[in-house]
């Protein structure tokens, strides 16, 4: 061994140093030469799928989800290693395909035996192999974000996750068998106050919602109703539910209805006391929608128009029903039946404007009032009213009236009745021709001081006048009374007053045959 003093053995160590650093130094330089183009010729930085670069069994680079999924695996040995065996697990042949992976070769391997999506992808670039495994969540994740893009996509979920958890109506998802996978507040509120003591949140849905309506298609949901009772009362809450299809299970609205639930049901008892009220009216009613569709029609309809129940509870049309009343004579037959349809229209018009009101004489004898009565919302409703009996015998007491008039008029005496209030109310043709007056062409009416004026005016001046005008106009017990009284043509008259029912008074004038003057000096002493 040779023998170095100090100084050699220091010049020898620092020489050692410095070969060590040139040589760390040309590696590095080596190195960077050899991986900086590939690395970057691959790109595999930032958000992509899971991504490897190998140089044989030496990692070279990852993306951020390859070294996040290694770090997940378990056992041990190189990246190579663990990664064969963590797709091994998923796919045996994907895994043999890959260990056997030529230079030069690309490959692109599904990653199940029901998928037909390449979900792990290898090719060769420059002498390195690049492994990429793609989930269905990576799939369209290789297009770079940068951090505006990631900071929205944040403000969007918490604006979302804010306005699930204020929503004032119930949100859920459920799976197909019905179990409740995601809720809102307001759903688990509700749950926790209507559901068993224990139960969990996931458990079967409120509601018991299990499918999407068929008729409601992929992408809508038809309205449906259902109640839930709370435990230990009598409350039921009632909810409008719509549901959408999402992913694997289904997405559910619910909207309070108890509101809309009391408005109908307080609907129904009106419209229930109304059918009954209606039930037992003789007046046949029809009402018709906005649309001109019979909605509602009671017994007496039935019985008036003949027309069956099964025809009026098929909800006809206006023109339909009026063309049914037509064919069973129950409206008097149009002489032009082209301009039937104007008529039809005009009727519907008026009763629109509440204006329409007919008399119909039937062929079999009956007499119908038929009005029409506009209601809101556009609908209309027709009375029907069987005036049969009321025609009779309003024609009967005109009839009885006329022959009253006519005994009276037969009459010689001229008779005049007077009403309680003085009014005349009946008069003969006698009366017209003493006085020279019929009430019947006079306008307005005919109280007794016009007819006071006109016997002042024929007759000559008598206190029996002024004592029929007071007799008339009193109100005390009265019994009849004669008078004489005589007109200014020399005619002399025997007044006869009789007091009548109901206050009326009836004043009578008979011309007395001619006097001699002995016999008119006489009378008027007697008189005096």
């Amino acid at each position: 061994m040779l023998a170095l003093d100090i100084p050699d053995l220091i010049g020898l160590t620092l020489a050692a140093f410095c070969v060590a650093t040139a040589a760390l130094i040309t590696a590095s330089f080596v190195c960077q030469r050899h991986y900086g183009p590939v690395l970057r010729h691959f790109d595999i930085l930032g958000p992509e799928p899971a991504s490897f670069v190998f140089d044989g069994d030496i990692l070279v680079d990852a993306s951020d989800r390859g070294e996040a999924l290694l770090r997940s695996l378990p056992g041990a040995g190189t990246p190579w290693e663990q990664l064969l065996d963590h797709l091994a697990h998923r796919s045996p042949s994907a895994a043999s395909s890959l260990r056997s992976l030529r230079r030069g070769q690309n490959v692109s391997i599904p990653l199940g035996e029901t998928s037909d999506i390449p979900q792990l992808r290898a090719d060769w670039r420059n002498g390195f192999l690049r492994v990429a495994v793609i989930d269905e969540a990576d799939r369209g994740a290789i297009i770079p974000m940068n951090s505006h893009s990631i900071a929205a996509l944040e403000d969007q979920v918490a604006f979302h996750k804010t306005l699930a958890k204020h929503a004032p109506f119930l949100i859920w998802k459920s799976t197909g068998d019905g179990r409740t996978v995601w809720c809102n507040p307001s759903y688990a509120q509700l749950h926790d106050d209507v559901a068993e003591t224990g139960e969990s949140w996931d458990a079967p849905s409120l509601f018991g919602l299990t499918e999407v309506p068929s008729e409601a298609g992929a992408a809508h949901s038809a309205v449906r109703r259902v109640s839930v009772k709370k435990p230990g009362t009598d409350d039921v809450l009632w909810f409008d539910t719509l549901s959408f299809p999402l992913g694997d299970g289904i997405l559910h609205f619910a909207l309070p209805a108890d509101d809309a639930v009391k408005a109908e049901g307080a609907l129904r008892e009106f419209i229930q006391t109304l059918a009954k009220t209606f039930a037992h009216l003789p007046i046949g009613l029809a009402i018709f929608s906005k649309t001109r569709k019979l909605v509602l029609f009671n017994p007496a309809m039935t019985d008036l128009s003949g027309l069956p129940v099964t025809f009026l509870s098929a909800q006809p049309r206006l023109v339909e029903f009026l063309d049914a009343l037509r064919e069973k004579r129950v409206m008097p037959e149009p002489k032009n039946y082209a301009t039937w349809r104007q008529e039809v229209s005009a009727l519907e018009a008026e009763a629109v404007n509440g204006t329409f009101q007919e008399t119909w004489s039937l062929p079999e004898g009956q007499t119908y009032r038929v009005t029409g009565r506009p209601h809101p919302d556009g609908a209309v409703a027709f009375l029907f009213e069987d005036i049969t009996s009321e025609i009779a015998l309003t024609r009967r007491f005109r009839a009885e009236l006329e022959l009253g008039q006519a005994v009276m008029d037969a009459q010689s005496e001229a008779i005049a009745v007077f009403s309680q209030s003085g009014i005349l109310t009946l008069s003969n043709t006698a009366y017209a021709d003493l006085w020279g007056m019929d009430p019947t062409t006079t306008l307005g009416d005919v109280r007794v001081t016009d007819a006071m004026e006109a016997w002042l005016e024929l007759g000559e001046p008598s206190p029996v006048w002024g004592e029929i005008r007071d007799f008339v106009d009193s109100i005390d017990d009265r019994t009849d009374w004669t008078a004489q009284a005589r007109l200014k043509s020399g005619v002399d008259l025997s007044c006869r007053i009789v007091p009548l029912a109901g206050g009326s008074v009836l004043c009578g004038f008979r011309r007395q045959p001619a006097r001699s003057d002995q016999q008119r000096r006489l009378h008027f002493e007697k008189q005096s």
